[in-house]
């Protein structure tokens, strides 16, 4: 390997290692948490200023991961469950030599996460559910197989689980979580007459 290339590699890995900070983001209905290096921008640039690096977008800080790192531009990152500060990813480019690519670098926006996290509707077929704090009620008519059933959830947080079928032979809980991770369950009941 071409010594420069090797070290333009190390660097940025080290660079990583050293710095080191733990961020989570919702990819799909997951979460992922990734080591990243956050470094303010540089003190030629005054924050929030225009940059030809996030081209022609205001930025307060940069991102820098590994070169397989999901981070992705409109991402929304946080440190911790419950953060009152996110990140939201802007422009996002590879960091690469001699056309290798070792890294990826990305421009930051502060963010407060939001917080929603309700669900706010739940139905099974055209049978809507009733929504009593964080409990719901489903009556569904006599025949019903419950064993098998995929319900239909309208929620204000960023991912809801579990999103497969469910047996609801017994009362089954839902956890829907907000952008800044935190969480809230709910109790589903289905009653069949």
């Amino acid at each position: 390997m071409n010594p420069c290339v090797k070290q333009m590699r190390d660097s940025i890995h080290d660079g990583i290692k050293r710095n080191e900070s733990r961020v989570s983001f919702f990819v799909g209905n997951s979460i992922v948490t990734e080591s990243v290096r956050l470094a303010h921008e540089s003190a030629s640039v005054p924050s929030g200023s225009q940059t030809p690096i996030g081209l022609g977008t205001s930025f307060s800080m940069f991102v820098e991961s590994h070169y397989n790192s999901a981070i992705y531009k409109d991402a929304v990152l946080v440190k911790s469950v419950g953060a009152t500060q996110g990140w939201k990813v802007g422009f996002v480019d590879d960091l690469s030599v001699e056309e290798k690519v070792y890294g990826k670098r990305a421009t930051l926006v502060s963010v407060v996460p939001n917080t929603s996290k309700a669900i706010t509707s739940f139905k099974i077929g055209s049978v809507v559910g009733t929504i009593a704090g964080l409990n719901i009620s489903i009556t569904l008519p006599h025949g019903t197989d419950v064993t098998a059933l995929t319900p239909t959830i309208v929620h204000n947080g960023k991912i809801i689980t579990p999103i497969t079928a469910q047996d609801f032979t017994t009362p089954k809980t839902y956890t829907v979580t907000a952008q800044d991770l935190s969480t809230q369950i709910y109790n589903v009941t289905v009653v069949v007459l």
